[in-house]
Formats: structure tokens, C-alpha cells, sequence
């Protein structure tokens, strides 16, 4: 049986180390994730390729009366959610678990539901955002507006992986 585990803290500050504490409810496990500071190279080749798509597709406009371009947009965002959660799962995927005492475990449990409100206030702000976009991209159906949709869609997708169900149920018993 595969391990289920519940992201229970995470640090995330551009000055320090970025790491994500897991707890594996099941044998009580802690298991912590360091997240590598991207290449510089990639990022700025990534970027240059962004704009240079963008201004590909600035005056394409995608007619939404067709139900195969309704199709191809659904496809779309399904591509962008499956993407998202693959970005969350690979970038966790290298957990080593760490020795703690229950204390510690404790501790880290505190810290995340600090946490926690920040983290579901800005997943609703991009959600708001995907929303707004969305709507931009129904009533002009200008290709950009549904390429930032996309971008904050993934986004989103990721960040709401870091909710799951069970940390909620985590906080509430340790309350």
C-alpha cells in the first residue's frame, strides 16, 4: 500500500532553504522535502520563450461557438490541472524522513496551522483571479487571457494540493 502523506508545514522564504514537512498519519512518520532553487539559465530561456508566445498570440482570437474549440479549451485546463499536480508530486517526491521526537512533530503541526490561513486566502485569491481571467477570456475570446488562465489554473492546482482534507482533520484533533 503506497503512503499517504499529509503536508503539515511548510517554509517558503526566498532568503532561506525552502522545505515542506510530510506526516505520515498512518505510523506517525516525519518525512521533510528541500525544494532546490531553480537554474537561472532555464528560468531566463523560460521566460524569453513566454513572451515570445505571447506576442505570437496576441492577435488570435479563439471563437467559442464551435463546441470542438469548447472541447480543445476543456482539454486544455485538464492538461494544466494534471500538470499542476505533477509539479506538486515531483518537487515532493524525494522526502527522507527525519527523526523527531513527538514534541517536535507537535511543534511542526503549530507551525502549519499558521500557516494554513495563508495558504487557503491565497489559493482562493488565485482562484478569484482564474475567474477573472476566464471571464475576460469569454467575452473577448483573445487567446492571451485564456493562456493566463491556464498559467493561474496550474498555479492554483498546485497550491490546493497543499490542502488536503486530511490536514484539515490533523489541526482540528490537535485543537
Amino acid at each position: 500500500m503506497k503512503q499517504k502523506l499529509i503536508p503539515i508545514h511548510r517554509e517558503v522564504d526566498k532568503n532561506k532553504l525552502e522545505f515542506t514537512f510530510f506526516l505520515d498519519n498512518q505510523c506517525q512518520k516525519v518525512y521533510k522535502t528541500v525544494k532546490e532553487n531553480g537554474n537561472d539559465y532555464k528560468f531566463w530561456v523560460a521566460w524569453a520563450l513566454v513572451l515570445a508566445l505571447l506576442r505570437g498570440i496576441k492577435s488570435l482570437h479563439l471563437s467559442m461557438g464551435s463546441p470542438i474549440n469548447i472541447l480543445i479549451v476543456i482539454f486544455l485546463f485538464i492538461i494544466s490541472g494534471a500538470l499542476g499536480v505533477y509539479k506538486y508530486k515531483e518537487t515532493h517526491k524525494d522526502g527522507r524522513e527525519i527523526y523527531d521526537t513527538q514534541n517536535m512533530v507537535e511543534e511542526y503541526i503549530e507551525k502549519g496551522k499558521n500557516t494554513l490561513k495563508g495558504d487557503v486566502i491565497t489559493s482562493g485569491i488565485l482562484f478569484l483571479i482564474f475567474i477573472a481571467f476566464m471571464v475576460l477570456f469569454l467575452i473577448y475570446q483573445w487567446l492571451t487571457w485564456l493562456f493566463f488562465a491556464l498559467f493561474i489554473f496550474f498555479l492554483f492546482i498546485v497550491l490546493v494540493c497543499y490542502l488536503p482534507p486530511e490536514r484539515f482533520k490533523i489541526y482540528k484533533k490537535r485543537s
